[in-house]
């Protein structure tokens, strides 16, 4: 989304796309770079952090605004926004890095307010639980699948506060022990 607001607002010097030199994005759980990929004439590439970056060629960035933008706020159909957990969870994987995500932090990052967030993320028939347990369940099978990654170093990425924590929500999301999978992948 930020990357498609930077290009909007390249559009306003009256220039031709291609705007951007490079793009590095965060892969999307599911669809990884492909979306991005789609919408961008750029090189697209992961981010080795968890954030993104992008290169607006020096032509564009030297260009002033030609056109004058004007409000279109009252135009936008509210059924055209997209999906909000689609977007929630590479936040939540993100800050999983330093520790457990809050729908407080969460809320804040996708400038909203925590009730906005809950009743949106109800309107699609799920919650920011939900969510979370999607994100730590994806990065749960991922790491145990790795050999080098040992329970503390999983406990940690996931955010949980101790071993036995992560043992039962392992449990709980796939119906087995983190020992059991990691078995099971090898």
């Amino acid at each position: 989304m930020f990357f498609s607001l930077i290009q909007q607002l390249c559009r306003f010097t009256a220039m031709r796309p291609p705007f951007f030199s490079r793009i590095e994005a965060v892969p999307h759980p599911v669809t990884g770079l492909g979306d991005i990929e789609e919408l961008f004439d750029a090189q697209v590439v992961p981010s080795k952090r968890p954030s993104g970056r992008l290169w607006i060629r020096d032509e564009v960035a030297r260009n002033p605004f030609r056109i004058v933008a004007r409000d279109r706020s009252r135009t936008v159909d509210i059924r055209s926004i997209p999906p909000l957990a689609g977007s929630v969870r590479p936040l939540m994987d993100a800050m999983l890095h330093d520790s457990a995500p809050t729908i407080a932090r969460v809320a804040r990052a996708g400038g909203m307010t925590v009730r906005t967030m809950q009743r949106r993320l109800s309107q699609e028939g799920t919650s920011f639980s939900d969510q979370l347990d999607l994100v730590r369940r994806r990065l749960a099978l991922q790491l145990i699948g790795r050999e080098d990654s040992g329970l503390s170093e999983i406990t940690d990425r996931l955010g949980y506060s101790s071993s036995p924590a992560l043992v039962r929500a392992v449990r709980r999301l796939t119906g087995t022990t983190p020992m059991q999978l990691k078995r099971w992948s090898q």
